[in-house]
């Protein structure tokens, strides 16, 4: 029996859900979001001329749980650097560069 155009639509994609439990040794990540109620959502890593840069996006119930996170990272000894995007809509920033060396 021959399918319809609708037929192979509805068949043809179905959508799927993983989650994905990341970890590895020694990762400013983890240790600094375990350290306060806020969370960080990845949007990249980049290698360039022997620094590690990667795009992280902040997030919390509180401007006051962004500013602790973003301190946390800073004071974080395997970070070498942050740089913050967006300070003028919150205190620290919503949106942010943090480089680690590899």
């Amino acid at each position: 029996m021959a399918s319809t155009p609708t037929d192979r639509r509805t068949n043809q994609y179905q959508t799927s859900q993983i989650t994905l439990k990341v970890w590895h040794p020694d990762c400013w990540t983890l240790q600094t979001t375990e350290r306060v109620d806020a969370g960080l959502i990845g949007h990249g890593v980049y290698h360039h001329d022997g620094i590690v840069s990667g795009r992280f996006t902040a997030y919390a119930d509180t401007t006051d749980q962004i500013t602790e996170l973003a301190d946390a990272i800073e004071q974080s000894p395997l970070t070498d650097e942050v740089k913050l995007i967006n300070g003028m809509c919150l205190p620290r920033g919503l949106d942010g560069w943090h480089s680690v060396s590899p």
